[in-house]
């Protein structure tokens, strides 16, 4: 029940957000500034969390008590922080092999909203460094920083941290986790199968930032809620995909 606070929590802001910015159609299709994997990976962590029927401990009123002060803090990113912790806390502390898999798949789904985030935070500079040179290398529009001088007068395109190709790669967690769940026991994977859908989501922003520096007149439709949502779609298929193929061959025997 506290990881369903928790994740209420945490969701109340970019959806609330979301709704502001865009009205609630544009929000629906864009699934309220969350990706599709968070929406389908946290339901099933919760569902698998029930296997959990130990009696609690001393311990885990405290650590409860404590995560509960943590969710009333009236900020999302806090109660993210501490759903992690709590995750990892289900995991260490829960004897049932389903449920340590679930308290697993709750901490991968803080990876994109929280982790991913706070990474961005400290690395963005570099990051974005190297998305403005992989456009450039693409396109062969000239580098400066993390922007690219466009032809024909039209000034220049800066990448910012949301727009960056390697902003979706931390979905590839929860989705990962998401195919374990229903296991006894996790089994190592094919992580080849996750390493190429991460390659392409990096290719399908890098290709769409591309398609916007050679066609600026077309910026609004490219980088608007219709290009948006047609590459959150497709980067969450392929991520879905890779996932699902790591999986599928992970249940046969080598």
């Amino acid at each position: 029940m506290l990881s369903i606070v928790g994740l209420a929590n945490g969701l109340f802001g970019p959806i609330a957000e979301s709704i502001a910015a865009r009205g609630l159609q544009d929000a629906a299709l864009t699934t309220f500034g969350v990706s599709a994997i968070v929406w389908l990976a946290a339901p099933l962590a919760l569902w698998g969390l029930r296997g959990d029927l130990r009696p609690p401990s001393r311990r885990d009123y405290l650590v409860a008590a404590a995560a509960a002060v943590g969710f009333c803090v009236p900020n999302p990113q806090v109660s993210w922080g501490v759903l992690a912790g709590l995750a990892l806390y289900l995991r260490h502390t829960s004897h049932d092999a389903t449920a340590r898999t679930a308290a697993l798949t709750l901490f991968a789904v803080t990876v994109p909203v929280f982790w991913s985030k706070l990474v961005f935070l400290l690395f963005d500079h570099w990051i974005l460094l190297l998305d403005a040179a992989l456009v450039s290398l693409l396109t062969g529009l000239p580098q400066e920083g993390n922007a690219l001088k466009l032809g024909g007068g039209w000034g220049y395109l800066i990448i910012a941290g949301p727009c960056s190709a390697f902003a979706n790669l931390s979905l590839m967690a929860p989705c990962w986790m998401a195919f374990q769940q229903g296991r006894a026991e996790q089994a190592p994977g094919r992580l080849w199968w996750a390493f190429i859908g991460l390659a392409a989501v990096v290719a399908i922003n890098i290709l769409r930032i591309s398609l916007i520096g050679l066609h600026p007149d077309r910026y609004e439709f490219l980088h608007g809620p219709t290009g948006a949502g047609v590459a959150a779609w497709l980067t969450a298929a392929v991520i879905i995909l890779s996932c699902y193929l790591g999986a599928r061959n992970d249940a046969r025997p080598t």
